[in-house]
């Protein structure tokens, strides 16, 4: 009912936002659009020197709203977002892309979390990784794993990875690693 009481555009440039906790981004475009109970948030932005774009919509100019995101990101250095986010050295040398396609339907914000389907991907490149980290993710397996791939492994600070994948599908609002990391 909210969204059918008036229309609305605004539109924001950003050179520069930190938000809390360090985390800095650039070049900020967004542009929020109501118009007959029909939501459009459109955004992009730069972070980690890479280039984020993302599409929120939410029609609720029926009964049952409708809601969907997508969001595309590419040549984001994880490893400098992770350091802005007090992660120093967790990850290094490596380029990320993102994705994400997920929509859903209610009457209520609940409603609509609890439909969410969709897909979203996590694709990390070439880079190093800090031991901590895998420990973080695996604790003694990681180790094992570490051991025998690389010797020099708990001597050493960071181990080289050559990619990882995380892909999730979600249905009825619960995300799942499909086919572990």
């Amino acid at each position: 009912q909210m969204l059918r009481a008036f229309n609305l555009d605004l539109a924001a440039k950003v050179e520069t936002a930190v938000f809390p906790g360090g985390i800095g981004v650039k070049g900020v475009n967004a542009r929020l659009l109501l118009n007959d109970g029909r939501l459009s948030f459109p955004l992009t932005l730069v972070a980690g020197g890479g280039q984020m774009k993302s599409d929120l919509t939410l029609d609720g100019s029926r009964a049952v709203a409708a809601m969907t995101l997508h969001l595309d990101g590419t040549g984001i250095d994880w490893g400098q977002v992770l350091s802005e986010a007090g992660l120093t050295e967790a990850i290094g040398d490596s380029k990320a892309e993102v994705s994400a396609g997920i929509k859903g339907t209610g009457r209520s914000v609940r409603e609509i979390m609890a439909s969410l389907d969709g897909e979203a991907t996590l694709v990390l490149g070439p880079g190093r990784i800090h031991n901590k980290m895998l420990d973080l993710a695996g604790g003694d397996l990681v180790g094992q794993v570490l051991g025998a791939v690389n010797p020099f492994a708990r001597t050493e600070e960071f181990s080289t990875m050559s990619c990882a994948v995380a892909r999730f599908s979600v249905k009825g609002g619960v995300a799942q690693a499909r086919d572990g990391l």
